[in-house]
């Protein structure tokens, strides 16, 4: 007999403890449930729990009424894991694969509930974390296959768990829980597709979907610091210092200027020009080739992550008719809307998407100003050419927190915290009618500026088109047609727009526009894009926004350009 105790957590999810007993009773340790207590002391936490019995034909029964227990917290979260984690070892070598993730639910939600302490700390629990998600995996690739819905539901749920806590994630155990969503995802996809239960759609995305949503939180916050980690890298390989005898031009830094962010073209980077600054390059290139290394490594994570996202999406809209209502999957993080649409029905296809904006806008996590909501708009060209399906599935991802790093920039803005004034090179001329020449510069005290990378200024978007139960994404609708794109961003981010910052010698500025996501390159580039227009909004940015047009598919934000 199979033995299913389900509970349900505080957002209405059923988890379960699955065992295997060739007894007509069973008697289980439970895990705990959410502690709604005034005072988290007191046993006053109640569990709802189901009880639903099945034998090896099949056959099911499910008690009418639940049970209900009061839990309290452990006094000892370090011992009670420890237990568990070696009640999955003998499990794992029983072959008892269900009742691995019913283990690995009881630990996580531990971890989840419990909170941290002298020796429960971040550290100890992202060691446990990593340590379930493993044997997990190993119940995956071994004992649960091949793989039911119900068990992919199940493993989910396990996953979800898991993943209940962004900052106690590492980097690998972020990409192995990533790599079972996917392929759990998929085997379900498969199986619904070829007539499975269909009644399981709502349960393994909802499931699959905020298991994506903690790690999007994981992966932009690894993302972030591995890009502040690389920027400060490239800024101090960038540190160029060039000599004061025989320059073309002097420069002199301009009183409260900052150069440590930019580049000052012709500039000594002294209080006063002459003065000597021969100081030797950075010397740990090793350094520069790991922060590079990691960095590369935090982009296949995003990808991946997007990758399930649009998996999510696929599933969500398996058993659509064409005119359903999209189906809207929504986090903290992001959220993603689907829509099946026939073929003739892409020309002038609009469709808008907003998300709240959960954290504050900042240069790490850019977003819309304050108090407005994350928004764009998409509108498909006129004129599509496709003949590879008779409809489509068309997803709009507005991401809230950022997966992809903005460090990786190649465009150069102006930096107005980096001025300096600089004089021409002396030239000869003419004192009078005498033959005399005197050497001079031309023009002088000239007001330029150092650049630096440009930076993101708001919500990425990831718009997806492909064929309907067909995975591989079209990348363009015409090849004449355009894409037009609003998207929504943050003024206040960068002053150097409103300001009208002008390096008076190169006449560089900045602007807001489009940018997208080059995959082949790893980083984000204008290629393909034409601005349209811009508007800065009210005196708080709010209303901001940028206009353009792609000839292409991809991942947008809004940027600086210059």
């Amino acid at each position: 007999l199979s033995f299913t105790f389900a509970y349900m957590d505080s957002l209405g999810v059923r988890k379960f403890l699955v065992v295997a007993s060739t007894q007509p009773s069973l008697t289980m340790k439970l895990p705990t449930g959410p502690h709604a207590c005034t005072i988290p002391s007191a046993s006053c936490s109640r569990l709802e729990l189901r009880l639903q019995v099945s034998d090896a034909a099949g056959a099911t029964g499910e008690a009418p009424e639940p049970a209900y227990v009061e839990v309290t917290k452990p006094t000892s979260l370090v011992a009670l894991v420890t237990t568990h984690l070696a009640t999955m070892d003998s499990l794992l070598q029983d072959g008892q694969g269900k009742a691995v993730l019913a283990a690995a639910c009881s630990i996580t939600d531990l971890l989840n509930d419990y909170g941290t302490d002298a020796t429960a700390t971040i550290q100890y629990k992202t060691g446990v974390r990593a340590a379930v998600i493993d044997k997990v995996d190993s119940a995956f690739r071994t004992a649960l296959q091949p793989i039911t819905i119900g068990a992919g539901v199940q493993c989910l749920a396990t996953i979800w768990a898991t993943c209940g806590v962004a900052e106690e994630l590492s980097f690998a155990s972020a990409n192995k829980a990533m790599d079972l969503i996917s392929l759990t995802g998929t085997d379900v996809l498969v199986r619904i597709m070829a007539g499975g239960n269909v009644a399981q759609i709502t349960a393994v995305s909802l499931l699959m979907k905020n298991a994506l949503g903690t790690l999007l939180g994981a992966v932009s916050a690894l993302s972030t610091r591995r890009s502040l980690d690389q920027d400060l890298l490239s800024d101090l390989s960038e540190m160029v210092v060039l000599p004061a005898a025989g320059h073309s031009r002097s420069a002199r830094q301009l009183p409260g200027a900052s150069a440590a962010d930019g580049d000052l073209p012709g500039a000594h980077k002294v209080s006063e020009v002459g003065a000597s600054n021969d100081q030797p390059l950075m010397e740990e290139v090793g350094s520069n080739d790991a922060g590079r290394r990691a960095l590369t490594a935090a982009v296949e994570q995003a990808e991946n992550l997007m990758a399930n996202i649009d998996l999510l999406s696929r599933i969500a809209v398996s058993g659509h008719a064409i005119g359903q209502v999209a189906d809207d999957a929504s986090t903290s993080t992001y959220r993603t809307i689907t829509e099946r649409i026939a073929a003739s029905g892409l020309a002038l296809f609009t469709k808008s998407i907003d998300a709240d904006a959960t954290n504050s806008s900042s240069l790490s996590i850019p977003q819309v100003a304050f108090n407005s909501r994350a928004y764009a708009l998409v509108t498909f060209p006129a004129r599509t050419e496709l003949a590879t399906a008779d409809d489509y599935e068309v997803q709009l991802t507005l991401f809230i927190q950022p997966p992809l790093p903005a460090s990786e920039m190649p465009l150069r803005c102006v930096d107005n915290t980096a001025r300096f004034l600089s004089d021409l090179g002396d030239v000869l001329v003419p004192l009078g009618n005498t033959g005399a020449v005197a050497s001079t510069s031309p023009r002088t005290d000239i007001e330029q500026y150092g650049t630096r990378k440009c930076s993101l200024l708001g919500n990425s978007l990831a718009i997806n088109v492909r064929p309907y139960h067909i995975p591989t994404a079209i990348t363009s609708l015409s090849a004449t047609g355009e894409i037009t794109l609003r998207l929504h961003y943050d003024p206040t981010l960068r002053s150097e727009q409103a300001d009208q910052v002008m390096d008076k010698l190169t006449g560089l500025r900045t602007t807001a526009s489009c940018v997208y996501w080059d995959s082949t390159l790893g980083e984000w580039s204008r290629a393909g894009l034409r601005h349209i227009s811009a508007s800065t909004g009210d005196e708080q940015g709010s209303g901001a926004y940028v206009e353009c047009v792609s000839s292409h598919m991809s991942i947008f934000a809004v940027s600086e350009v210059p």
